[in-house]
């Protein structure tokens, strides 16, 4: 409720205003365990015909992974679906920039997630920037994909806790009620200035 998606979604906005083409996910926290069951979400929305114009293997695997085409006999390797992931990618940039937007990163499948480090290494330089959410609670689990990016070109965001004008503003844009000096006041120190247990309030 601190507000990570909601950034996310700005960033998002902005990019698309800018004309930076968005690829985006949201990492599904499911019971089911399922290989590269968050590749269906990031690349779910390609074209069919950018994933039909790499190399036959790598499209072989893709469409497997993406639940495309039915598996065969034949295993698909997991460094193929990587390099098919960072082919798509890389097609899709050389048409103009591509924004990677992920929420939740600490959700991404284990298939999934070694997948988009080697993409993302593979890529540069071409103009492919990533965005990501995950909590910080999560400790290590989102480390992996953050040393996949050059360190000068890392930026972390961490959230803080709003001031009680903040909470107001955003209390006043998405609620009806009115709600006095007092009462905001009340909520701001009850929630610890976290937007979204202020809005539930």
């Amino acid at each position: 409720g601190i507000g990570k998606s909601t950034l996310l979604d700005a960033s998002v906005d902005y990019a698309q205003r800018l004309g930076v083409r968005v690829v985006r996910m949201s990492a599904a926290q499911s019971r089911v365990r399922s290989d590269y069951r968050d590749v269906i979400g990031l690349f779910g929305s390609l074209e069919p015909a950018t994933v039909d114009s790499l190399p036959p293997a790598q499209r072989r695997a893709l469409r497997i992974a993406l639940r495309w085409d039915e598996p065969d006999q034949r295993p698909i390797e997991r460094e193929t679906v990587a390099a098919a992931i960072a082919g798509a990618l890389g097609r899709v940039a050389r048409e103009g920039p591509v924004l990677l937007a992920i929420d939740d990163l600490h959700l991404i499948d284990d298939s999934t997630r070694p997948a988009l480090e080697f993409a993302i290494r593979r890529v540069h330089p071409l103009p492919v920037g990533v965005i990501a959410t995950a909590r910080t609670t999560e400790g290590a689990r989102p480390r992996p994909m953050e040393r996949a990016v050059d360190p000068a070109r890392l930026f972390r965001i961490s959230p803080g806790p709003l001031s009680e004008g903040a909470i107001r503003q955003i209390l006043v844009r998405r609620t009806t009620p009115r709600f006095s000096r007092r009462d905001v006041e009340r909520i701001t120190v009850a929630t610890q200035g976290n937007p979204g247990l202020a809005l539930e309030i």
